[in-house]
């Protein structure tokens, strides 16, 4: 367990502030709270490509922006608010009073996640780490540069050992997007309201009110089979969510049938054109399953099966 000192030098940095909205699609806030008060081990992601990838991206793509104009100040030590107790903040640079966020992104995500080159349109969760940044008092504007790489360049810069060079004819080579993003002031107070509520919630070990249903399941797998009181809002809630899968229902009925009639179009060709551009592809892919019907006549089933547990909506 860690001492009252450790939990308290457990400050709320940059990429805390989406697992504390709940936005976080890889921990969520219960899971931080247990690694902030030491009852979990922090995942180790000295392995994960991801982070290798982004780590080692980031000097090439100062260094790239800086070609093109945009020379960004590195500021290497860790910082914090006059204000806010939990606060604490490390950025990737600076340009005067304009924080600066360097990004890698997976190249599928440039049209769904992110808007056109020189707009305010990022993710959700990169927006709450530049907000957060904007709390500083020294910072008044935020830009975020992002590099779209695919997945498989992404793991060879993880796993090769290319020079500062190489990383950057890399950088050069793929779409780069900036972003200029302003503070958003509603965004920000509830922010600080869930963060300081956090805060005190990790200094009195008190555990925060759950937020998601992944949370939910973490803290209570196993259901009671007892029953509870519906409120006025859970009615609603269950209203709309039959409403929402009849709508998904429906969805996926209109999609299947565009399929159809997409695939019957494409016979045994793979790509479709329009008026010289390219709007999709029907391409063969190979996967491999168990076959768990010969598994179990081997009578090797239940000795390679795992039973897992999980909660669902009825």
């Amino acid at each position: 367990m860690l001492t009252q000192t450790q939990i308290a030098n457990r400050r709320i940095g940059g990429s805390k502030s989406s697992v504390i909205m709940g936005l976080n699609q890889y921990r969520t806030r219960f899971e931080q709270y247990q690694i902030d008060i030491g009852e979990l081990e922090e995942e180790n992601l000295d392995d994960n490509y991801h982070v290798i990838c982004g780590n080692r991206i980031e000097e090439p793509l100062r260094r790239v922006m800086e070609s093109r104009g945009v020379v960004i100040n590195v500021r290497k030590e860790q910082f914090f608010h006059p204000k806010y107790k939990w606060y604490s903040a490390n950025i990737d640079g600076y340009r005067g009073d304009t924080v600066v966020e360097l990004k890698s992104a997976l190249n599928w995500l440039m049209d769904k996640s992110f808007g056109d080159d020189g707009t305010d349109d990022i993710p959700l969760s990169y927006n709450l780490q530049v907000q957060h940044y904007l709390l500083s008092p020294e910072y008044k504007h935020a830009e975020l540069h992002a590099v779209f790489l695919p997945d498989e360049m992404k793991r060879a810069i993880a796993n090769i050992d290319f020079t500062m060079e190489q990383l950057t004819n890399i950088c050069e080579e793929f779409p780069i997007r900036s972003y200029n993003i302003e503070p958003d002031f509603m965004l920000v107070d509830d922010y600080i309201a869930e963060a300081e509520y956090y805060w005190d919630c990790v200094q009195t070990k008190t555990v925060p009110r759950l937020i998601t249903a992944k949370e939910v399941t973490q803290r209570y797998l196993e259901s009671n089979g007892k029953s509870i009181p519906a409120s006025d809002e859970d009615l609603r809630n269950y209203t709309a969510l039959q409403m929402a899968k009849s709508d998904e229902k429906i969805a996926k009925a209109k999609i299947k049938g565009l399929k159809d009639k997409l695939a019957v179009s494409y016979g045994e060709n793979e790509i479709m054109i329009y008026n010289g551009d390219k709007i999709g592809s029907y391409k063969t892919q190979e996967t491999r399953r168990l076959d768990t019907k010969r598994i179990k006549e081997a009578g090797l089933y239940d000795e390679y099966s795992t039973v897992s547990l999980s909660r669902v909506f009825r």
